[in-house]
């Protein structure tokens, strides 16, 4: 459910909270909240507001988070995914804008947020706490679609079967500084230089059976991209 409100300055997206009860997630945070929302609003606005920078508001029950956000430039121009199909293997250019960076208003804290119409991914820190946002699904798959679940930093229980958005970013940051600690005697010389890397993520049928269609592993690979690139921000 999605309640939408827009004037010239702004524009107010409001989700359902819906009570939800589960085991799996009982193991992965130790508190959490369940949303439904209508995510193709939010993209749409998102994408307005690179050519008519105008903030958004996102309130979820007890949470009013008012930001304004820009693309983060993960994805450059030549931007392309291959997908091996029964046909061979497709290629799909695309120059949508799904990741963004910004900030929230109130506080000053930094957003990450990819977007796509039935997607959203990421954080936004308010005040002394980092609260993430993502689908359900992955983490219950027996959750319906346009279903999001929001926790806070704090609540999340680290083990290796948690697989949420704050342990998939800290697997993939580790993943990078142990890249960095093999080639550091190459990048010694220029190590607070700033760099543009080509990247390439290869993703297998495990992952498209999870998150269940091509788009919804490339909005997840963006996404967690996304979330990673912040911490090379300086």
């Amino acid at each position: 459910l999605l309640v939408f409100s827009g004037s010239l300055t702004a524009q107010t997206f409001s989700g359902q909270k819906v009570p939800y009860a589960s085991l799996s997630l009982q193991k992965k945070f130790t508190s959490w909240e369940v949303f439904s929302i209508d995510a193709a609003p939010v993209h749409e606005a998102a994408k307005s507001a690179m050519t008519n920078p105008s903030p958004i508001t996102l309130n979820l029950d007890g949470h009013h988070w008012t930001m304004y956000l820009s693309p983060s430039r993960v994805t450059a121009s030549n931007y392309k995914v291959q997908a091996l199909t029964s046909d061979g293997i497709q290629v799909v250019y695309s120059n949508e804008q799904k990741a963004f960076q910004g900030y929230d208003m109130q506080g000053g804290g930094t957003v990450r947020l990819t977007l796509d119409d039935d997607f959203i991914y990421g954080f936004i820190r308010q005040n002394s706490e980092t609260w993430y946002i993502e689908p359900l699904s992955p983490l219950d798959p027996s959750a319906p679609p346009g279903l999001y679940i929001v926790y806070p930093q704090s609540s999340v229980i680290k083990t290796d079967d948690n697989k949420c958005a704050l342990m998939i970013g800290e697997q993939e940051m580790q993943q990078l500084e142990d890249q960095y600690d093999n080639d550091g005697d190459d990048l010694t010389a220029d190590a607070s230089a700033c760099y543009e890397i080509d990247l390439a993520i290869a993703s297998d049928y495990l992952m498209f059976d999870k998150y269940g269609s091509v788009t919804a592993v490339e909005n997840h690979n963006i996404g967690v991209i996304n979330n990673v690139q912040d911490n090379y921000i300086g």
